[in-house]
């Protein structure tokens, strides 16, 4: 069978080749689909085993297992996945040569990657092809700490083909490879972004994080920062998520409170929540529907959800569907009403609170008999 590569030949008939691939038939994934890639390059697993020189399966199960989690990251981002096998080449052969004995020299610490020597690079002919080495899997490899955020950002850099405009550079590029432009005109359009809630949950921690590393390292701003206008901004974005005309992308970056401002931690705090919210949002939309007559949604569904709170809107919209409705269903509802949580710190503030106790006491107008007590 003829392989990847020039010159390259793919044995498939020999013990070694064999083995290869029963280890990949019997991982078990945790990640959808993760087995059959392997499968699908199966050829390249098989190379970089030869390559090797190596007997030692057990490291390449090893390697199978960690790849999973890049994998994972790789899928999760927007980045085309058609380098994603010179990366498992290049992966698996910086942990074989990580697990060759080095003759006759001195042992070197684990974080010094010069283990990587030329000599190995000479072994693996398919190390690095398409840019595939990544500092970040380096790292991993040396010291075991993986950091998913920063793989998918080098990911980015590296096969993303154009970050066409200071902004996007701004936000996505690392902070050390920015160059003057970048700062000067991609942090005001960001900031001013954000004071309007143009800006998507990853994009807010990015600025925030670019902000305080330009603070920390005396680099002059180019504008204002008013964290009370972005916070503003993002509680205004956070209502058009919960209207459904503005859909939120999966947030996939944290921050430790080190790399931020003072001033940015109850923004950092709100989005944080958000993901929770957005799941009470959704709640209060099936709500919604059902009480509009939707009958794809069933009570018992319904029934006992937790909402961030009891508002105006979904009042006067429980007020219309409460006076149309039968008798049986007027019971219905109310009994819906009483089941659901609205007091769950994980999805309502003090505020979503108070508003809630004051539409439940607002449903005496129409005599409806609904006792709902929420703690404070």
């Amino acid at each position: 069978m003829t392989g990847y590569g020039s010159n390259n030949t793919i044995r498939m008939d020999n013990d070694s080749d064999y083995l290869v691939v029963q280890i990949i038939r019997g991982f078990k994934e945790t990640a959808n689909g993760y087995q059959q890639f392997l499968l699908d390059n199966k050829a390249i697993l098989i190379q970089v085993f030869d390559d090797s020189h190596s007997n030692n399966y057990r490291t390449l199960k090893t390697i199978l297992a960690d790849f999973e989690r890049i994998y994972e990251a790789w899928n999760e981002s927007d980045v085309s996945k058609e380098n994603m096998k010179w990366a498992l080449y290049t992966f698996a052969s910086e942990v074989f040569i990580s697990k060759t004995p080095q003759k006759e020299e001195t042992p070197r610490n684990q974080n010094d990657m010069s283990f990587f020597s030329e000599k190995k690079e000479e072994q693996y002919p398919n190390k690095g092809k398409n840019k595939s080495s990544f500092e970040s899997l380096g790292k991993w490899i040396g010291s075991g700490i993986w950091d998913k955020d920063k793989f998918v950002n080098e990911l980015k850099e590296k096969y993303i083909e154009t970050i066409e405009t200071p902004l996007e550079r701004f936000l996505y590029s690392f902070f050390w490879g920015l160059q003057q432009r970048d700062i000067d005109e991609g942090l005001p359009a960001a900031v001013n972004l954000a004071y309007e809630g143009e800006l998507n949950s990853d994009e807010y921690i990015y600025l925030m994080q670019k902000v305080h590393y330009l603070r920390s390292s005396s680099i002059d701003l180019p504008c204002e920062i008013d964290y009370v206008k972005m916070e503003s901004g993002f509680k205004h974005r956070m209502k058009g998520i919960r209207d459904g005309i503005i859909t939120e992308p999966q947030r996939r970056t944290f921050s430790e409170k080190q790399q931020l401002d003072p001033e940015a931690y109850q923004l950092y705090g709100l989005i944080e929540k958000l993901d929770d919210k957005i799941d009470a949002w959704k709640n209060r939309t099936r709500f919604i529907a059902y009480l509009q007559g939707d009958s794809t949604i069933s009570r018992h569904s319904i029934k006992g959800l937790y909402l961030e709170e009891f508002d105006e809107e979904l009042l006067s919209i429980f007020e219309e569907c409460y006076a149309a409705a039968d008798n049986s269903d007027k019971r219905d509802y109310a009994s819906l009403l009483l089941s659901m949580t609205y007091d769950f710190d994980t999805y309502s503030s003090k505020d979503n609170i108070v508003a809630t106790r004051n539409s439940f006491k607002n449903l005496g107008s129409m005599q409806i008999r609904v006792g709902r007590q929420v703690s404070s």
